[in-house]
């Protein structure tokens, strides 16, 4: 496989350099503390002292002693504690789980073109603890190499390529990047390896593996058959992005998840941001099913027009509720503010377009439904950041994106489908005549009522959430 780019050698720098450099710039303040951890690779859990880091259930380290160079999870955390240093063993680092930027799906990984959304230096600290000071690293390239898209001319064993291609279907290569002309990548076998070479123009240059074969390994060749299916899929599905950065980095699905179990654990010791999250989760179904029904409500009731007019509303509303949050003294209660902003939208807009019939009251209904959107972000952007300690950002925010977000394409769907094949439907057939009364006998008269059934639910959903003591809580 070859892309049509020209590829220019690029300066290589040691791993072990720029994780070093990495570990030290996101060292958090040390909080002294005796912690219990589970180590799932030996299904034990030991108590270890700490002075280095200030850790969290959930986090991610590395020990000394007899279990050093396996990983372990944080299951609990002790600040009051007596005990003879001797007798303890330490905890040596801790990993960045901290996953930002725009991911795409990419067969069994999720793969970025943003270079600080994921780097290797990162990643690696999910399996390696930084290297000893003194460890001694020697590496040398004879300049062999072959073509990625005939792996024959590797000069493998049968039997070694069948172990790697073995390998590359259990998906062990959790990471590989590509930096124009430098791949990097982890492979787990026995233990996690690290492997790089050169790909220019097709050809693959130099591959190393730091694991004791002193021939081509199975590691090596799962690696290339991970990035020749990688570079596949980018040139079928995102080549445009890969040509502007001329970078990519992909990781293995199961990897990127493991990630953001710092963040459920903390979730699930702080109900009140759960609760929050839950609560826009609610309120973004409601208003996805909202954006799927507008059009059909005002196309059916009026003309394109009216729906630029009402969108200029949304587009006008938000701009100056944009100013409104600049210039809002700050609440009395962050929370309660935004139960108020949302039960404006839900309990103004919805209603004029169920009831409304003209575009003056559907325009004010998306103004209304708008204006206090933005200080409602505002308050619950201060939340997050002033409740959840900043070293825990990274991991709530990939948790509570996936929680808060994952409710708009359902909502999307099943607009759409409410619309068309029950709404619609049910008043062309009814013959209540309240309800044809209120909304119409017309085309539209369906969407109108979806419009105030969705009103009603956005009410109930506020009330409910306002009440909820550990939301009132969060100040």
């Amino acid at each position: 496989m070859k892309f049509k780019i020209v590829f220019s050698a690029a300066e290589k720098e040691s791993r072990h350099e720029a994780a070093a450099r990495f570990v030290i710039s996101r060292k958090p303040k040390p909080t002294r503390s005796l912690v219990l951890i589970h180590f799932p690779a030996r299904n034990m859990t030991l108590s270890y002292y700490n002075d280095q880091f200030d850790l969290h259930c959930g986090d991610l380290v590395f020990v000394d002693g007899k279990l050093e160079g396996f990983r372990g999870h944080v299951v609990d955390v002790c600040y009051t504690f007596k005990i003879k240093l001797s007798d303890y063993k330490r905890v040596i680092s801790v990993a960045d789980t901290k996953v930002h930027g725009e991911f795409h799906f990419a067969g069994s990984h999720f793969v970025t073109f943003d270079r600080s959304a994921l780097p290797y230096e990162q990643v690696i600290t999910w399996f390696k603890a930084p290297e000893k000071e003194d460890t001694e690293i020697v590496s040398e390239q004879d300049g062999s190499g072959f073509q990625l898209n005939d792996l024959q001319t590797m000069k493998i064993s049968d039997a070694i390529a069948e172990r790697g291609h073995d390998y590359y279907r259990e998906n062990r290569v959790r990471y590989i990047s590509l930096d124009k002309t430098r791949v990097r990548a982890i492979v787990e076998g026995t233990q996690p390896y690290e492997l790089e070479c050169d790909y220019i123009d097709g050809e693959i240059r130099n591959l190393v593996c730091d694991c004791f074969c002193t021939y081509a390994c199975k590691h090596m060749f799962a690696a290339m058959l991970q990035l020749k299916e990688t570079l596949a899929f980018i040139e079928k599905h995102y080549p445009g992005r890969f040509e502007d950065s001329r970078y990519f980095a992909a990781v293995c699905k199961e990897t990127l998840l493991q990630s953001a179990k710092g963040g459920i654990s903390y979730l699930g010791r702080n109900k009140g941001i759960l609760c929050m999250i839950l609560f826009l989760s609610a309120i973004n179904f409601i208003a996805s099913i909202y954006n799927a029904a507008l059009p059909a409500l005002i196309l059916s009731k009026s003309n394109e027009a009216a729906l630029g007019a009402v969108s200029s509303g949304v587009g006008i509303a938000t701009l100056v509720g944009s100013i409104i949050a600049t210039v809002f003294p700050k609440p009395k209660s962050r929370s309660k503010t935004i139960c108020a902003c949302l039960l404006v939208s839900m309990s103004t807009e919805n209603f004029l377009l169920a009831f409304g019939n003209n575009t003056i009251a559907w325009c004010i209904g998306a103004v209304l439904g708008w204006l206090f959107i933005p200080l409602m972000s505002a308050n619950y952007d201060v939340i997050f950041r002033s409740t959840v300690p900043k070293e825990m950002l990274g991991r709530v925010y990939s948790v509570r994106n996936t929680l808060q977000f994952f409710s708009i394409p359902v909502g999307y769907f099943l607009g759409g489908f409410l619309v068309d094949s029950v709404f619609e439907p049910f008043m062309a057939g009814t013959e209540n005549t309240l309800l044809l009364n209120i909304f119409g006998t017309e085309k539209g008269s369906g969407a109108a009522l979806l419009f105030f059934v969705i009103g009603i639910a956005g009410v109930i959903v506020c009330a409910v959430f306002s009440r909820i003591k550990a939301l009132r809580e969060l100040g």
